[in-house]
């Protein structure tokens, strides 16, 4: 059981990684924020946030997780020139929920895996002035929910993968704007 609450800000032109190779457990709560935003993100108790000094470095998350019942909540904002997003999440468990924002300019790119049944997952990927990518694996023999969103005036891609077994169904919802 793992409680994680972690913020970077860059006012520099560098790189914000966050890289977990391998955890485990179960009831994980995870909130990460690069460049910053927030102000409760479906909250876990708010642990608030904002911040915009026009922040300039990249955002790169690479995390490894097994076990069940994970809620895991990423928000990656960016004004002015970035190399942009990267998130990369691997998740084998049940009864997880996964909530991911790339937002401002800056190239957004997602890879997420999640091998198990019972998942909860929205990501959401904002901004002009750049492309959207986001390539989403589901499997697992039981309900999913999925809802992306790509809002912006640019190039936006998606691979979307969901294996459902259930009789009830899964729902899957993507919106390009």
């Amino acid at each position: 059981n793992l409680s994680m609450y972690l913020v970077q800000v860059n006012d520099s032109d560098g790189i914000n990684q966050i890289l977990f190779n391998e955890f485990s457990g179960t009831d994980n709560q995870i909130k990460l924020a690069q460049g910053v935003a927030w102000n409760t993100l479906d909250s876990d108790t708010d642990l608030t946030w904002w911040a915009d000094g026009y922040e300039g470095g990249g955002h790169e998350i690479d995390i490894t997780l097994y076990g069940d019942n994970n809620d895991m909540a990423v928000q990656q904002t960016n004004q002015g020139s970035t190399t942009g997003h990267s998130f990369d999440l691997h998740m084998s468990g049940d009864g997880n929920k996964v909530q991911v924002k790339q937002q401002s300019d800056g190239d957004k790119n997602l890879n997420l895996t999640i091998y198990n049944d019972y998942n909860d997952v929205f990501v959401r990927q904002k901004g002009n002035n750049a492309s959207h990518n986001a390539t989403i694996t589901l499997d697992g023999l039981y309900g999913t929910d999925l809802i992306l969103k790509q809002m912006s005036t640019t190039d936006q891609m998606y691979t979307v993968s969901v294996d459902c077994m259930t009789v009830g169904g899964c729902a899957v919802s993507v919106t390009q704007e």
